[in-house]
C-alpha cells in the first residue's frame, strides 16, 4: 500500500471513529441514521469502521442530520496524520459512554476532550 492509500485509510478510519462518536453524543443508533440517509445499518456500520468510504454528499447529509459540521467528523485528524502508528483508536470511545437508562445523565463531552482521551488511549495501547 503507498503512502497515499495509507493515509487516505487512515482518514476514513478517523471519520469513520468521529461518526460514531458523533452519532451515540446525537443519541442515534445505526439503523436510525441508516433509514435517515436511505441506505442500510451495514453501510453505516462500514462507514464507522473505515471499511467504506463516505462520498462528500454523503457527508453533508451525515452532519447535517447529526446536527454537527463536517470539520466536526475531521476533528483531529491533523494529529492523526502526524501519528506514525497510523491506526484507529483500540478502544472504542463510545462503550466507555453510559449505556443504562438509568445510569446518571450527564452533559456528554466537549469535541475536544473526546479527542484528548482518544489520543491518551491510542498512546497507552501496548498491542501495536
Amino acid at each position: 500500500m503507498t503512502e497515499r492509500n495509507t493515509k487516505a485509510a487512515a482518514i476514513d478510519r478517523h471519520v469513520g471513529i468521529r461518526l460514531r462518536t458523533l452519532r451515540i453524543m446525537a443519541g442515534f443508533t445505526q439503523r436510525e441514521v441508516a433509514h435517515m440517509l436511505g441506505c442500510t445499518d451495514r453501510q453505516i456500520d462500514g462507514y464507522e469502521h473505515g471499511a467504506k468510504r463516505l462520498s462528500a454528499g454523503r457527508l453533508l447529509e451525515v452532519a447535517r442530520i447529526l446536527g454537527v459540521t463536517i470539520e466536526d467528523l475531521f476533528q483531529g485528524i491533523d494529529a492523526e496524520l502526524q501519528s506514525p502508528a497510523l491506526h484507529p483508536c483500540p478502544v472504542e470511545l463510545p462503550a466507555m459512554l453510559p449505556v443504562s437508562s438509568d445510569a446518571p445523565t450527564s452533559a456528554p463531552l466537549p469535541m475536544p476532550h473526546l479527542h484528548t482521551l482518544h489520543t491518551l488511549t491510542r498512546a497507552l495501547d501496548t498491542t501495536h
